[in-house]
């Protein structure tokens, strides 16, 4: 295990970092003092969607635009074409 500088905890803001393998060819890290794994990107641990997605397209659904609008403009501007599924349960999850 590899101690990393520069990154620290959002849960109990330590600097005992320590990089621990990878998982789908993403560098996943361990806290020394709290015991988690995270990764050090965008998405939630597990998620494969950046947060920011999700919320532009919960906010696109307010506005009242349909599930293929919001699909293509996400594969417009940020080249992610999710199912009509996954959009709808984006969009159900947060009722």
């Amino acid at each position: 295990m590899t101690p990393v500088t520069g990154i620290t905890c959002k849960n109990c803001g330590s600097t005992a970092v320590v990089k621990f393998g990878k998982y789908k060819n993403t560098q996943q890290y361990y806290y020394k003092d709290c015991k988690r794994k995270f990764k050090n990107d965008s998405c939630e641990f597990h998620k494969k969607v950046p947060t920011n997605y999700v919320m532009l397209a919960l906010e696109m659904h307010d506005a009242g635009n349909s599930i293929n609008t919001i699909r293509n403009f996400l594969k417009l501007m940020h080249g992610y074409y999710p199912s009509k599924s996954t959009v709808w349960n984006w969009i159900t999850k947060r009722e």
